[in-house]
């Protein structure tokens, strides 16, 4: 959410009338910065918690189980996203949808409006990496590659062909069914990522523009815990873990794993138990657990960064410059991991699989002390803190949309 909310905040700056449409859970976070909600139905929080959703996070290398998993989870869900996507959508004059926001497309053409796709992964297809939620581990060259991207999509588009195919009959304004996803036509695509991340593939059209990354600063108002600032000042910076949204089913030994692995490598360290990625606890005076802490705060006041490989988590690392690496849980996560180590910001992604409190720690140590890795870090978020990535977005917006003209977005 937070690129999404960047890139609100700016096409606001510019003028434009801004509604972010998300889950209402969202909604303290999109208030802070003065944008207005319009609630789509779904609890993903409370799905990640079902089985189904437990299933789907545990998803490794597996485009066909991500895919299944993906509907399972979203099906209850997805009438009352379609039916609260058009009610969001009514009376703007443009949409920007990501890939996952299944309403979004099709209400902008019940509508007859304009639709941009916002992409957080590298994800439209190309000869020059697999899908990010395909396998790393397969090396069958460019065709290969390029089919990965198509068949991830064609899947995600069975699951959810009928339903949507249903509703876009039924919404009253004509349309018909539609054999391809909307997203196969040509519109402009803004890929919330840096080129110095992910090079631009030398096969992608035109209208697919990597902008830079898109961040926003936390809000103004916003001050951290004296306990936390207390921490921070009693010692050398501490490393930072946290996993953000990535339930799992074994926290409290995975927890107790980290913290085992954080005493052996002789740091200290700040625990991030947010929606559940590690379980609060009583923990030694060189560990403190916070629910979350803003990554732009903390980040640049850690020595270091230990994440599930999640596209935000990852940049916002890189972007503080300090070192990261990824304990890989699903989705695309290999991708980023992966990113890190080609960086050389960072060691090698580690399976919770393949992970012991020996390795952990010595990863751990590295990233912390690791004069190497530091260096690069440093060098790789000045060069990012640089970019202008919201300013791209909105300019590439006005130039494909509204021409220059005041627009109501959603």
């Amino acid at each position: 959410m937070q690129p999404i909310v960047a890139l609100a905040c700016g096409l606001k700056a510019a003028g434009h009338n801004v509604t972010v449409a998300t889950n209402p859970n969202f909604e303290e976070l999109v208030g802070s910065y003065g944008l207005t909600l319009a609630p789509v139905g779904g609890d993903p929080l409370l799905a990640l918690q079902q089985e189904e959703g437990q299933e789907w996070l545990e998803t490794t290398d597996d485009p066909v189980g991500f895919v299944r998993r993906l509907y399972e989870v979203a099906r209850p869900m997805l009438d009352g996203i379609l039916r609260d996507s058009m009610t969001a959508c009514s009376g703007v004059d443009a949409v920007v949808a990501t890939p996952l926001a299944l309403g979004g497309p099709h209400a902008a053409e019940v509508l007859g409006i304009p639709c941009v796709s916002a992409m957080l992964q590298p994800s439209y297809p190309t000869r020059t990496f697999p899908s990010p939620v395909a396998s790393t581990a397969i090396r069958l060259g460019g065709a290969y590659n390029y089919l990965t991207h198509i068949a991830v999509k064609q899947l995600i588009w069975l699951c959810f062909r009928r339903s949507i195919n249903r509703w876009r009959v039924r919404c009253g304004v004509g349309l018909s069914p539609i054999t391809w996803p909307v997203e196969r036509r040509r519109h402009p695509h803004l890929c919330a990522f840096s080129e110095l991340v992910v090079p631009r593939p030398w096969d992608w059209p035109r209208w697919v523009r990597p902008t830079g990354y898109w961040f926003v600063d936390s809000p103004s108002g916003w001050t951290p815990p004296n306990e936390l600032s207390d921490f921070l000042a009693s010692g050398e910076p501490p490393g930072c873990i946290g996993f953000g949204s990535m339930k799992g089913r074994a926290l409290e030994a995975l927890s107790r794993l980290v913290v085992a692995a954080v005493q052996r490598a002789k740091l200290r360290a700040v625990l991030l138990t947010e929606w559940g990625g590690l379980t609060p606890g009583d923990y030694t005076d060189d560990i403190l657990a916070l629910p979350a802490v803003p990554h732009d705060y903390l980040f640049p006041r850690v020595a270091a960064v230990v994440h599930h490989g999640g596209a935000g988590t990852t940049v916002a690392a890189l972007r503080a410059g300090v070192p990261s690496f990824a304990l890989l849980f699903a989705l695309d996560q290999t991708f980023w991991g992966e990113r890190i180590a080609m960086l050389g910001v960072g060691p090698a992604p580690s399976r919770q699989a393949e992970l012991s409190v020996a390795r952990l720690a010595a990863n751990l140590d590295a990233a912390a002390r690791g004069h190497r890795y530091r260096a690069v870090s440093a060098e790789i978020g000045a060069r990012l803190r640089a970019e202008d990535g919201v300013g791209r977005a909105v300019a590439t917006f006005e130039a494909a949309v509204s021409r220059g003209q005041t627009a109501a977005a959603s």
